[in-house]
């Protein structure tokens, strides 16, 4: 679903997304674009939702933890998700 590389950089995998059921339709990527976009500092287009492409988030989006533990949230929410369909 995401990675933090060395530099600090998150990076989310919506490519890798498409390809698991639910997350092979377009409008729950939106739906995920959206939980993420509601964690301050991430924008995340719809192109990028989408096109299932891989947008990266700047280090000091994620520098307090209120930030760090919504970004958390999702990641579990998604495994959830991903598990249930399987």
């Amino acid at each position: 679903m995401g990675n933090i590389s060395s530099d600090g950089t998150t990076v989310i995998n919506f490519d890798s997304l498409k390809g698991h059921p639910p997350f092979d339709a377009s409008e729950v990527r939106l739906e995920l674009r959206d939980r993420l976009n509601a964690i301050p500092g991430f924008a995340i287009t719809e192109t990028q939702a989408t096109n299932a492409s891989w947008p990266s988030i700047r280090p000091d989006s994620l520098a307090s933890d209120q930030a760090l533990a919504a970004l958390y949230a999702v990641f579990d929410s998604v495994a959830d998700r991903l598990a249930a369909e399987h």
